[in-house]
């Protein structure tokens, strides 16, 4: 029997697997069309299409194959297109936010040493807090939700130091989250060599209308597709023996409907790296030998995203680490002109749409945070943390944006590690002013001395 510990308010319980588990009450549905699907309505596919269409338009899930599910999916998929030809993943579940007023953001969850933990976001101002302490050793360094059982809900996905999991979310019991292992795929020698499992992403691989999970770090890069209630084995997108993989990300980057992968590999004995793309071709994994990408081998990248910088119908790819950042257009799959020339280099990145137009801005961490936007076709940084009066100086451990509150405006969360002293978490609230202006609030660490890393903003429903 797994056993969970749950904080909440200085209070401990013990929860074990076999206890009685509950399920999210209300509807799931809060599309502009006023729609209130249950949660049984996502595992049919409507009628002549090979994927349903997403359960809850917060939660990260499979896409429709049309826009035609509701009013909200219409209006996501007219601003990208990928949302309704690939995976609804979490710049669909954003745009859902910003274009149907929902409110897509209402916890946030951070990995850590040895944990989960997780706030839901109070209409007070303040958090809810749990925190999944988990069993093996070692850090969990990435998290994703998403909802792999199709009941509406987010499920949660780690990866770390000695293991990657999938753990069902049962919904709320006794004021915490019940979850019930799908996967558990541990690492061997992970005390010897860490971060087996760098990053984990939920996404819809083989477009079968499932989300699969994606892992990639010391192991290489590999996915395991979920069917009938479990994961096959894993297959490669990038062997260990081609290097490790510092980071991956996948999406469907030229629009063909295949699911392509773009991998940090490490070259060994420095700080080099190799920027390679693959793409699916509905049995494995192939090299894009015509992918050129030295102007984003940036020296020691350690962070890949993908984000829409230009608004335009297709995303801008993001490379950072210490050595440096750029941004760069994609045609037809592969790199071109750059978007963010080269600059200073950030271990953190994550995008959000601060400032309320049509397109994301790009938020950095490294001893300061700073938001660039793309201006008349140029980047300008709009704000620096280490510029406010009082500077803000942030040792991040872990960076998301989305709209944690519920105003409609997008926000940033920061886990913040410092050297010295206690770690804490520091929300950005952006006001309601043009631009991007926010209030720092600063709240305590939902389980203290755990080293927070990975934060993702996340749609969980309110607990009972």
């Amino acid at each position: 029997m797994l056993v969970m510990v749950v904080l909440l308010g200085g209070c401990s319980r013990l929860l074990g697997l076999d206890d009685p588990v509950g399920s999210d009450a209300g509807p799931i549905d809060g599309g502009a069309d006023g729609d209130a699907r249950g949660p049984l309505a996502c595992l049919v596919p409507a009628a002549g299409s090979p994927v349903a269409a997403p359960c809850h338009e917060c939660v990260v899930g499979p896409s429709p194959a049309t826009a035609s599910a509701s009013a909200c999916v219409a209006a996501v998929c007219a601003a990208a297109r990928s949302c309704c030809a690939g995976t609804w993943d979490e710049r669909c579940t954003e745009l859902a936010d910003e274009r149907c007023r929902l409110h897509c953001g209402t916890a946030v969850s951070f990995g850590g040493f040895g944990s989960v933990s997780y706030g839901v976001w109070q209409s007070g101002g303040d958090f809810r807090s749990g925190v999944r302490v988990e069993s093996e050793e070692g850090y969990t360094q990435s998290v994703a939700w998403g909802d792999v059982d199709l009941d509406g809900d987010a499920d949660l996905a780690t990866a770390g130091d000695c293991a990657a999991r999938v753990l069902r979310n049962d919904g709320w019991v006794a004021g915490a989250l019940a979850f019930t292992p799908l996967l558990t795929w541990s690492f061997p020698s992970c005390s010897a060599s860490p971060a087996h499992g760098r990053r984990v992403l939920l996404y819809d691989v083989d477009r079968d209308g499932h989300l699969d999970v994606v892992v990639g770090g010391q192991i290489g890069a590999f996915w395991r597709r979920f069917r009938d209630g479990g994961f096959d084995d894993p297959q490669a997108i990038s062997s260990a023996q081609d290097g490790v993989v510092n980071d991956v990300a996948v999406g469907d980057l030229e629009g063909d409907g295949a699911t392509d992968a773009v991998v940090i590999i490490a070259v060994p004995g420095g700080t080099a790296v190799n920027v390679r793309r693959l793409e699916y071709d509905g049995a494995r994994f192939v090299l894009d030998t015509g992918w050129s990408s030295a102007d984003a081998n940036i020296e020691d990248a350690s962070v890949l995203q993908l984000c829409d910088l230009a608004g335009g119908p297709d995303r801008e790819l993001v490379v950072s680490g210490f050595g440096g950042m750029a941004a760069f257009q994609l045609i037809d799959g592969r790199i071109a002109n750059p978007v963010i020339p080269r600059t200073g280099g950030y271990p953190d990145v994550t995008c959000g749409n601060l400032d309320g137009d049509d397109k994301e801005e790009l938020i950095g961490a490294s001893d300061t945070i700073d938001v660039i936007d793309i201006e008349a076709g140029a980047p300008k940084v709009i704000w620096r943390s280490r510029d406010q009066d009082p500077p803000l100086v942030v040792r991040s451990g872990g960076l998301d944006a989305g709209d944690i509150d519920g105003d409609g405006r997008v926000d940033v969360v920061i886990g913040h590690n410092p050297e010295e002293g206690e770690e804490d978490i520091i929300v950005l609230l952006n006001g309601p002013s043009a631009g991007f202006d926010p209030v720092v609030r600063r709240f305590s660490d939902f389980f203290l001395g755990h080293d927070m890393r990975a934060a993702e903003i996340v749609f969980l429903a309110a607990p009972p």
